[in-house]
């Protein structure tokens, strides 16, 4: 189980470099697809990541596996705060450089969707500055928040995987 967990992951990851969808704002998941293979060119990436203006989102979407799905994120600016209850976040610096404050306590946050948790503050978090080739990652239940500089963007893919509460078997 581990083993195919670990090799879903590594594909997972693969494709995801090359996959699309801004994570700055709120929008619906793309349909479940377990079976349809999925590829977007690196010229059709970085195209449509440096032809973005303030506030845009490319019209590419990542792909939806169920147990795990990705997303290419541009941001020009900082995000709010936000918590995933059950999805733990992996996170791929293609390029740019930001800040993510994670742990401590989200508070005054309003839950979104069943699980999902935004805006409010984050209390007694920690920092850590992030550049193109970093990995880091979120686990389920922490809170987290992008800080982006004035005049920097910060491009990453996001890998989500379901939160599993025992991968001992």
């Amino acid at each position: 189980m581990k083993n195919r967990v670990v090799l879903s992951l590594l594909f997972c990851v693969g494709v995801a470099v090359v996959s699309l969808a801004v994570g700055q704002a709120q929008r619906p998941a793309p349909p479940l697809e377990p079976n349809k293979f999925g590829y977007w060119s690196g010229k059709a990436v970085r195209e449509s990541v440096a032809n973005l203006k303030a506030g845009e989102r490319p019209a590419f979407e990542g792909l939806n596996r169920g147990e795990h799905n990705f997303s290419l994120s541009h941001r020009d600016r900082s995000g709010a705060p936000e918590m995933h209850a059950n999805w733990t976040d992996i996170y791929f610096i293609e390029s740019g450089e930001g800040t993510l404050t994670y742990g401590g306590k989200l508070e005054g946050a309003e839950e979104r969707r069943p699980g999902e948790f935004g805006g409010g503050k984050i209390v007694g978090g920690k920092q850590q500055k992030l550049v193109a080739g970093d990995i880091a990652s979120s686990p389920a239940g922490m809170p987290h928040q992008w800080l982006v500089e004035d005049g920097k963007t910060l491009t990453y893919v996001t890998v989500k995987v379901a939160k599993i509460d025992d991968m001992r078997h």
